[in-house]
């Protein structure tokens, strides 16, 4: 063999588990974490609206859209993930704002 394909396969075999791909089954459990993430068993997910957040979660809108410092104009009606790419927050920090207002009414 020469030098030459002794390095290609030497190459070869220290890339291949770089290329090659990987297939991850997920568990029930783990995808319903990817999916959506629940609050006291509230599930709160970018499809949502505000006004959706409100109806599930008893959070005023206008106390999530004053938290988030959006527009006061802003539509209840629109999905939080095309809001969240507009105004650059996380669909984590609509999460955090409602546990935040729980705490607040204990």
């Amino acid at each position: 063999m020469s030098k030459l394909f002794r390095a290609r396969s030497l190459v070869a075999l220290v890339m291949s588990p770089v290329l090659t791909p990987v297939e991850k089954e997920l568990t029930s459990k783990e995808s319903s974490f990817l999916s959506s993430h629940k609050y006291d068993g509230i599930s709160i997910r970018g499809s949502m609206t505000l006004k959706d957040v409100e109806k599930t979660t008893k959070v005023p809108s206008a106390y999530i859209i004053e938290s988030l410092k959006l527009p006061k104009s802003i539509s209840v009606k629109e999905q939080l993930g095309s809001l969240k790419r507009k105004y650059r927050f996380e669909i984590n920090d609509v999460r955090e704002i409602v546990k935040e207002y729980k705490n607040k009414k204990l």
